[in-house]
């Protein structure tokens, strides 16, 4: 009996210690969700027609690893596609060119603004109106999926706005 006993003991501390590793192993993991913040989220309104519309935000990683962004993604009911372009200036010709994967180290943030990195929804299933959000998912590589809400600024001014908040 006392052998049984020192059995179910034994088996008790072995979940015991499982289970403390699993949950140990979920903190650490929830606890890298969050190295990664998003600011000053915003697209800018765009006419009745319009096809596209351009999204900025600034991201920054608050964590001790590499940050890989490997893309985004909004409802259907606002867009076909969604991704992160940036603007470049090649042969003096400007151009845009779509980023697949973007990569933050530690402690870095980069700033998506109106002619230099930003995000690009296309097929726009109807206008962005002022006062509208838009939820935007951002994929990681080893990271969850962080939802962004992104507030609709009138056209113009927010290009104002954003560079008069960061000066």
């Amino acid at each position: 009996m006392d052998n049984q006993i020192h059995s179910v003991t034994k088996l008790m501390w072995r979940r015991f210690f499982l289970l403390f590793i699993l949950c140990s192993s979920f903190f650490c993991k929830a606890q890298q969700s969050t190295s990664v913040s998003l600011s000053d989220s915003y697209f800018s309104a765009t006419f009745s027609m319009a096809t596209s519309a351009a999204g900025y935000f600034t991201l920054t990683n608050n964590g001790s690893e590499r940050v890989v962004v490997t893309g985004i993604s909004v409802s259907s009911t606002i867009a076909k596609g969604a991704s992160l372009h940036e603007t470049i200036m090649q042969d003096d010709m400007v151009s845009m060119r779509s980023l697949h994967t973007l990569s933050l180290d530690a402690g870095q943030t980069i700033r998506f603004q109106a002619g230099a990195k930003h995000i690009m929804l296309t097929g726009l299933k109807k206008p962005l109106t002022e006062q509208m959000t838009v939820e935007v998912t951002f994929l990681f590589a080893d990271h969850p999926a962080v939802i962004q809400a992104f507030e609709v600024r009138p056209a113009g001014q927010s290009e104002a706005m954003s560079q008069h908040n960061h000066h």
